[in-house]
């Protein structure tokens, strides 16, 4: 199990990192780089959800992100992408 003051510290910094990547959303200007950010934001929020669900134990953290992973990180990407280059 993670110490909880480690799990705080963890959860802190993920916060973090997804303002960050919020912002470097708004700052690109290019499809290309936005569509790779809005994926690595995505997955920053599964890892999120999982670190909560290991804190609290609600299985509804685990539908999350594994929702989250399927449509946010892989699907939708995918389908931009996709879209961007025809």
């Amino acid at each position: 199990m993670i110490a909880p003051v480690l799990m705080d510290n963890l959860i802190k910094v993920l916060i973090n990192l997804i303002l960050a990547t919020a912002a470097v959303i708004i700052v690109k200007r290019d499809i290309v780089s936005l569509i790779s950010t809005y994926s690595v934001q995505s997955f920053l929020l599964v890892v999120l959800a999982m670190l909560l669900y290991l804190e609290s134990g609600s299985i509804l953290l685990i539908y999350l992100a594994v929702l989250t992973l399927v449509s946010k990180v892989l699907i939708i990407p995918h389908f931009m992408k996709s879209t961007q280059k025809s």
